[in-house]
This record gives structure tokens, C-alpha cells and sequence, in this order.
């Protein structure tokens, strides 16, 4: 006779999620390829929801200014959106396994800030730090 097989399920539910102990919500500073960034920040925005994974990853920001559009040193009267920091888009979240998962294979992430890509997750960046973005979005 065959031995019975053992099949283990992992639950990635928002409900198996809620079983893992999770701690407090922070920033955290995604790579991604410089003029992606939107781009990142929108397919990361769609896997949340998708995977509902609204009670881990909250808030998805591009740090962007207007600025005038300038032609020959002068201004055209029109306006166009400066990205601040190119490559980077910051996320808020609760860092679990399973969330660093998602955001780090998002299509676009090349890695996170404070993170060595060697299995090792990020660190948090001080809230102080987030500030301006914050009051620019």
C-alpha cells in the first residue's frame, strides 16, 4: 500500500495573516529603475488590493513637486510633475514575511533601502525622515 501523503496548506488570507503576530506599521523605501516609479507604485497599489493586503500595506507614495517647464531659460507658463527622488518609492506598511514578499516582487522593485538582498529585511526609516514627503502629498 502507498503511505498517505501530508499536504500542507499555507494560508496567505488577510485571516491567516492576522494569526501572525504583527507589529507596528512603518516606511520603508522601495528601489525601483529610475522613471519607473509610478509605474512600480501603481502595480504595487493593484497587488494590494488584489491580494487584499489592505490591513499590511497602506500607503504607496511617489515624492513629486511641480515645477515650471522652462524653454531656452525661460518659463512656457506650463507645469509639469518633478519626480524628487528618482529609483525610490516609499511604502508604508507592517513588515511580515509574506508583505516584504509581495512588495519585493513587484514588477519594477529592484530591492529595498537597508536591505542587503541577502534574505535579510529592511529597516525601517525614521518617521522624522518621511516628513516632507508626507506634506507634499
Amino acid at each position: 500500500m502507498f503511505a498517505e501523503e501530508k499536504k500542507e496548506v499555507l494560508d496567505f488570507s488577510a485571516e491567516g495573516i492576522k494569526a501572525e503576530k504583527l507589529g507596528d506599521k512603518s516606511w520603508y523605501v522601495v528601489n525601483t529603475y529610475s522613471t519607473h516609479e509610478k509605474r512600480v507604485a501603481e502595480n504595487l497599489k493593484k497587488r494590494v488590493e488584489s491580494m487584499n493586503l489592505q490591513n499590511l500595506v497602506f500607503r504607496i507614495i511617489v515624492a513629486e513637486q511641480e515645477v515650471p517647464v522652462m524653454k531656452d531659460g525661460q518659463p512656457t507658463g506650463k507645469m509639469r510633475m518633478k519626480n524628487l527622488y528618482p529609483g525610490y518609492v516609499f511604502v508604508e506598511m507592517i513588515m511580515t514575511d509574506y508583505a516584504w514578499f509581495v512588495v519585493r516582487n513587484t514588477p519594477g522593485v529592484t530591492g529595498f533601502v537597508g536591505s542587503s538582498g541577502k534574505g535579510t529585511k529592511p529597516f525601517p526609516i525614521p518617521r522624522e525622515q518621511v516628513e516632507p514627503v508626507l506634506k507634499m502629498d
